[in-house]
């Protein structure tokens, strides 16, 4: 357990000393697109989605800064690397929709703006779990491929998925309404789905990257 706490702190400090540029930008751009578009609900989807996007950068220092040699040589096995990033990736997406909410709810009062509980369910628990989808997608290829190699592929299963969903919503506008319809009736089913689903994706996640990072050499 004390390694798992370990590797979280390690992967909290990797990314807190990657480019603080990135990070001032991901905060700012989804509250300038949330104000100019009056959708603040707009704040925490942005936000949350490219968080999931940003995650990836604790690769890419280690990577950079060639640090694979040192998980080779610090007491923590491979396992539980792969654990503590999982939860802290986790513990941050949490941190991030607290944020989010909060910050969608500012622009919302100032902006003289009313947010439905539907709507503001359906979007925070839909960004929370595209947030999930993001990091399950990318981080069972970047344990086994150098990040520099993997980044532009990591993220075709993010931009499937948007074709997709576009596509059926397109091609099947009913399927959308009647889905609408149906968790309108029970909108506490867009919590279960969302963190529920958000769990089971990063578990099978988490478990393909063990097996996978278990045959890796560092």
């Amino acid at each position: 357990m004390n390694n798992i706490l370990n590797s979280i702190k390690l992967d909290y400090y990797i990314l807190k000393s990657s480019d603080f540029r990135r990070m001032i930008i991901i905060s700012i751009v989804p509250l300038i697109a949330g104000v100019l578009s009056k959708d603040p609900l707009l704040i925490l989807g942005l936000a949350m989605m490219t968080s999931g996007f940003f995650m990836g950068t604790i690769f890419a220092v280690i990577e950079k800064s060639n640090l694979n040699k040192l998980y080779g040589v610090i007491p923590v096995e491979k396992r539980q690397t792969v654990i503590g990033r999982y939860v802290f990736t986790l513990l941050a997406g949490i941190a991030i929709a607290a944020a989010g909410t909060i910050l969608t709810l500012i622009a919302a009062f100032i902006m003289n703006i009313g947010i439905s509980s539907f709507a503001f369910s359906a979007w925070l628990g839909g960004s929370f779990l595209l947030y999930c989808f993001l990091i399950s997608a990318q981080f069972p290829l970047y344990f086994v491929v150098d990040y520099s190699k993997s980044a532009a592929f990591a993220n075709l299963p993010y931009i499937l998925l948007i074709l997709i969903g576009v596509f059926f919503i397109k091609k099947y506008p009913q399927i959308f309404t009647q889905s609408v319809a149906f968790f309108t009736h029970y909108p506490y089913l867009i919590w279960v789905i969302g963190i529920l689903g958000a769990l089971l994706l990063l578990g099978i996640s988490m478990a393909i990257s063990i097996a996978l990072y278990n045959k890796h050499e560092l």
